[in-house]
């Protein structure tokens, strides 16, 4: 199974993208890039693979394997930046709520990512940018 994160909008408070797969859809939202530094980053951009895993504080979700100096990159409910270190966190929408960008609607997303993975062990993540956005540091109006 393979999906993709296309990360759509990025600037100094966070990153943003669309986590796809064949019959799967959802945002998700991840720490602004700082040169892959652990807690404080989104990953780089490339190709993962992804394990089940049992989180203590998370419960059973899937993890980014080999991310160079990285480890215990997940994928769990959060709604902004703040809700991770390092990890992606998963909604059904994307958009501001007062002056908070974030993803909304995480519990549902999260539920149907895993659903959508049903018995699956791993997957392969492709993670990529929409380059004139994600570089220029710019958010689309909503």
């Amino acid at each position: 199974m393979k999906f993709d994160l296309i990360r759509f909008q990025s600037d100094s408070y966070g990153t943003f993208g669309a986590l796809m797969t064949n019959g799967f859809a959802c945002f998700t939202v991840e720490k602004p890039w700082m040169d892959n530094a652990p807690y404080t980053s989104c990953i780089p951009v490339g190709e993962y693979i992804c394990d089940r895993y049992h989180s203590v504080k998370f419960g059973g979700t899937f993890r980014v394997k080999d991310v160079p100096s990285r480890t215990s990159i997940l994928f769990h409910k959060g709604n902004t930046p703040k809700d991770v270190s390092g990890c992606i966190a998963l909604g059904k929408t994307h958009g501001k709520t007062g002056s908070r960008w974030g993803v909304w609607e995480s519990s549902t997303a999260f539920a149907e990512f895993m659903d959508s993975l049903g018995d699956e062990k791993e997957f392969l993540l492709t993670i990529t940018e929409v380059s004139d956005n994600v570089a220029a540091h710019r958010r689309p109006a909503l």
